[in-house]
């Protein structure tokens, strides 16, 4: 399962593809990608969706696939709402790239290096992982700090500190 758009070639749809070439067993949907990218017998382009549209796939798919050439721009951290949406959804996640929300490593997100062709370097991990979660949902309690409270409350906290810092400097300024 993946969610993005055409004409970005950050997300990797091109590394995606060749991993369905190689995995012929597996199955492929593609969500908010034009169906004349879509030349493969396991691989569905489904287009633009709307949520009430692509929630059932989400709710067939077994593993969910993130960004995984965020280094053709120069990155290689993103806080995706891709990704916040799958593990909202209970979805393991294969992505190219760090999270920022999960900094260490966690059983249900897959970091293939970010460079062309993880994918298919890294295989065997890929194979791994997806035949760990086969029919598995991610723990709610463990994503809990992607929810909009636990969020609000850090960068209320963090704006505090801010503001703390902000007039120590003016007192020290007199």
């Amino acid at each position: 399962m993946f969610l993005g758009s055409d004409n970005q070639p950050w997300q990797g749809v091109d590394d995606i593809l060749t991993l369905a070439g190689l995995k012929t067993d597996w199955f492929f949907d593609l969500v908010g990608v034009s169906a004349g990218s879509c030349a493969r017998q396991n691989v569905a382009c489904h287009g633009s969706m709307c949520r009430e549209e692509y929630e059932p796939i989400l709710g067939r798919a077994d593993v969910a696939i993130g960004t995984l050439a965020l280094y053709r721009k120069g990155g290689a951290e993103s806080s995706s709402l891709k990704v916040r949406e799958y593990l909202a959804y209970g979805l393991p996640v294969v992505m190219g790239c760090k999270d920022t929300d999960f900094p260490l490593p966690v059983p249900f997100i897959l970091q293939v290096p970010n460079r062309q062709g993880s994918l298919v370097s890294e295989i065997a991990a890929v194979e791994g992982f997806v035949s760990k979660w086969m029919g598995k949902r991610v723990p709610r309690k463990d994503v809990l700090q992607i929810d909009v409270d636990p969020k609000e409350r850090k960068r209320l906290l963090f704006l505090e500190e801010v503001l703390e810092l902000h007039n120590e400097k003016r007192l020290h300024a007199r």
